[in-house]
């Protein structure tokens, strides 16, 4: 039964077998099929996609050339493509050269159902969670703070969670907004989002969070979120209100370089110590600049200096509300500031040092304050000598006494349309400013905002010639101006904006 060869010639109706050396040959009748044709269709015929083809209960009748008539299930060829997609498809069955077909309907997969959905009282938030355990949150309102995570529309169903997309339009995830949803492994969050509530997303499993758009970021927002390991900022962030982290956690921070987040982060082990362990890491969008000093200049608000180039540095103002009202004070007064770790006395060209000893202020030759500040506090900005560039961006509403005292370098400033306020000798000593533009908004100057801006020192003084420009239309300050500075001598001028 083995160990021979065989080859079969069914033109001629001739079988070959050799086994060794010997060579036998027989003879076979070989029949034609004359006729095919299915007798019976298969038993399926309707199809969801990404099913296969089933061929059970199919016939296929067939009559031979010496005319004997057989009905078969098996021994034929099944020719059909793959069910890919919705609509109909032809099955061709052959048998020898004879072939025939027969169509069959391949139809869409039904929608899974949701586990749940609902709304959001008082919003216009909308929130589904699907058969695969995504919860999607949809509108243009803001996910309100809940006491508890049980308060939570979705609560009932955390368990069934998996992922969560937040959709464009939500602009806050207010507290506990959707924190333990346990089985959370990933989350989105849109551009539209800008504000992050307390323990919003605790006990939850998500290990990674992009926060495109977040400006705000409260106290206490990721406490509690054990698995997460990293956190993307954009350039839009400006305030974090306190400790955002728990003590034990372990977080890289990804955000551009010299960013208020990164600046944070790089910080938070010098604001915190002994609490959670941030890394700050470049996204690479920006150069790193190296950073001299980081720190709270307001309640919501800090400073970073930056070395731009050697001697040269910059000041940026971010965060939120209002910088401290610093005081002109006494070296005794400063050493205690020194010591106690900053109490808000001393200006910051007091409290720190390069490694020559010097005030790193002292340096500074640009001051940028950003989108979240209010208003600029007393002194804030006292002796940058070298600051020939300054940059309100925020909505800044008053400017507090003394605040680019001794000021030097400043030969223009415009101050932002939302002022509406200068403090006492504002500008006291700025002694090469040559203009200021001033908004139409003022309700309130001090006395002598432009007190020593003209003064002569050392030789280094200003021509003759040269005027204090104040561009402006605003009557109260016209008003002010001629009341104040009431003749040439002073060489204060007022001229409508360029």
């Amino acid at each position: 039964t083995e160990g021979f060869t065989a080859e079969a010639d069914f033109e001629n109706g001739i079988v070959t077998v050799t086994y060794r050396d010997v060579t036998v040959t027989y003879e076979i009748t070989v029949r034609a099929i004359d006729v095919m044709f299915i007798s019976q269709p298969a038993e399926k015929l309707e199809y969801v996609v990404g099913e296969e083809l089933d061929t059970t209960g199919l016939l296929v009748y067939v009559i031979y050339s010496d005319g004997e008539e057989e009905e078969i299930s098996e021994g034929f060829e099944v020719i059909c493509d793959d069910f890919t997609e919705a609509g109909t498809y032809t099955v061709t069955i052959k048998v020898g050269e004879l072939s025939e077909d027969y169509v069959v309907t391949v139809t869409a997969p039904a929608a899974p159902e949701n586990v749940a959905s609902g709304t959001i009282d008082g919003t216009d938030i909308e929130w589904v969670i699907d058969a695969d355990g995504v919860l999607t949150i949809s509108g243009t309102d803001a996910i309100p703070d809940y006491t508890s995570a049980a308060r939570a529309p979705w609560a009932s169903y955390a368990a069934k969670v998996t992922s969560i997309v937040i959709e464009e339009g939500i602009t806050e995830i207010g507290n506990y907004g959707i924190a333990y949803l346990t089985n959370a492994t990933s989350v989105t969050v849109p551009a539209s989002v800008t504000y992050v509530g307390q323990l919003f997303m605790r006990n939850t499993a998500i290990a990674e969070i992009e926060l495109p758009g977040v400006e705000l970021v409260e106290n206490a927002a990721f406490n509690g979120a054990a698995s997460l390991t990293k956190v993307i900022f954009s350039e839009s962030l400006c305030d974090v209100r306190g400790e955002a982290f728990a003590t034990t956690q372990v977080v890289t921070v990804e955000a551009p370089a010299a960013s208020y987040a990164f600046n944070y982060a790089d910080y938070y082990k010098t604001m915190y110590p002994g609490k959670a362990t941030l890394t700050a890491v470049s996204d690479g969008t920006t150069a790193a600049q190296p950073i001299l000093a980081f720190g709270k200049i307001g309640d919501n608000a800090f400073f970073a200096i930056y070395e731009i180039a050697a001697n040269t540095n910059q000041m940026v103002i971010s965060g939120s509300g209002t910088t401290y009202n610093y005081w002109f004070i006494s070296e005794k007064r400063i050493q205690m500031d020194k010591e106690q770790g900053g109490n808000n006395f001393a200006p910051l060209y007091y409290m720190y040092e390069d490694e020559a000893k010097q005030p790193i202020v002292r340096n500074i030759t640009k001051l940028t304050v950003r989108e979240g500040i209010t208003s600029i506090g007393n002194y804030s900005f006292y002796r940058c000598l070298k600051a020939r560039e300054v940059e309100i961006l925020g909505k800044v509403t008053w400017i507090g006494n003394a605040a680019f005292q001794a000021c030097e370098g400043i030969r223009s400033l415009t101050l932002p349309e939302t002022c509406t306020r200068l403090g006492d000798y504002v500008f006291n000593g700025c002694r090469y400013l040559g203009s200021i533009t001033i908004p139409g908004t003022m309700t309130q100057i001090g006395p002598e905002i432009f007190k020593n801006c003209l003064t002569e020192r050392d030789g280094d003084a200003r021509p003759e010639s040269a005027n204090l420009l104040v561009y402006t239309t605003d009557e109260f300050t016209v008003n002010y101006m001629n009341e104040v500075y009431p003749n040439a001598d002073y060489r204060v001028v007022v001229r409508a904006p360029k």
